[in-house]
């Protein structure tokens, strides 16, 4: 739910910025003496074409799965075969987090083939060691296993 709250966010930053790149390519396609009709047609495509690049990127970005989580809490991620464990004192907050990696699904789902509870994946400023999790609005931080 969350990553389609920053996806819907991308939408609306590109719908303020597409009027002010409309009224540019508006006011040059007037001065080269082109139809009204056409100029507005024209504008409309190109704002839907930048709001679909701006959301869709970011939905697909959410939707890649990257790893399994398992235990009885959640306390293991697996991602490219690096296990992480939940550190509940990790030297982290939740505004650490940096680029989403994707999300990862329950094991027990993949066995019974949905993917109802994704938790979505971030890696964290300046550590190579902690990633940063969240299941539905549950975030922890996790520290790769050794």
């Amino acid at each position: 739910m969350f990553v389609v709250i920053e996806g819907i966010l991308a939408v609306i930053a590109a719908l303020i910025l597409c009027p002010v790149l409309a009224v540019l390519f508006i006011k040059t396609m007037k001065e080269n003496g082109a139809p009204a009709i056409r100029v507005l047609f024209t504008s409309l495509i190109c704002i839907a074409v930048v709001v679909g690049i701006l959301g869709s990127k970011r939905m697909i970005e959410a939707s890649r799965v990257v790893g399994v989580y398992s235990g009885a809490e959640y306390d293991t991620i697996e991602i490219n075969g690096v296990k992480y464990e939940a550190d509940y004192n990790a030297p982290y907050n939740s505004p650490d987090k940096e680029k989403l990696l994707g999300k990862a699904v329950c094991a027990y789902d993949i066995i019974q083939g949905n993917t109802y509870d994704p938790m979505y994946i971030w890696t964290v400023k300046g550590s190579n060691d902690y990633i940063y999790a969240l299941l539905v609005y549950d975030g922890v931080f996790y520290k790769k296993a050794e």
